[in-house]
């Protein structure tokens, strides 16, 4: 294995990246970065005999995102495919959907102008007092959940709160937050 004598940082267009990593089924995966002082460099991606060479992005002067320090009162594990079926339905007759995580079921509604639907799914997790509910964009949570490479997510939610979705692969751990769509009286 070959390590650098001095770390670098650099960056990589995510969704280029996944769309070559979306190639592999069972060939071994080879990444290279070519790291230059004249220019930022390039990733050359090999999966079998198939390459693709990706142009890194600056990093220099990108500051390091920090979370928000937030005190969210539920938090809960479920299942990947479950969420990302119940949005698909959710896709037909709405643009928003409402989450509620009451300690022992994380809940999920959609409506539209007539029709609505609904889904619950038994997960673990803990809250602190009682139920708690937000509504979300569904844009956003569905963009969100195309990234997940898990087959659980972890979900902390508070009524008004922003969502905060958690999962682990072999080799990185990932943090969104989405915002609550905020209901007007």
């Amino acid at each position: 294995a070959y390590r650098p004598k001095k770390e670098a940082a650099f960056g990589v267009d995510q969704d280029k990246l996944s769309g070559v990593l979306k190639r592999a089924k069972k060939e071994p995966i080879r990444m290279k970065a070519v790291l230059s002082n004249v220019r930022v460099g390039s990733m050359e991606v090999t999966i079998g005999k198939f390459s693709r060479v990706i142009s890194l992005v600056d990093v220099t002067g990108i500051p390091d995102p920090k979370l928000p320090t937030l005190t969210i009162p539920g938090k809960c594990t479920v299942a990947t495919k479950a969420l990302v079926d119940f949005f698909k339905e959710a896709r037909e007759l709405s643009d928003h959907v409402r989450l509620t995580w009451d300690g022992k079921e994380l809940a999920a509604q959609a409506e539209g102008e007539v029709d609505k639907v609904s889904d619950a799914w038994e997960a673990k997790g803990t809250l602190s007092g009682p139920a708690v509910t937000s509504l979300f964009q569904l844009d956003y949570l569905e963009n969100i959940l195309k990234r997940v490479q898990s087959e659980e997510v972890t979900i902390c939610l508070g009524t008004d709160y922003p969502i905060r979705m958690e999962w682990e692969t072999e080799t990185a751990e990932y943090t969104y937050l989405c915002a609550p769509r905020i209901e007007s009286e």
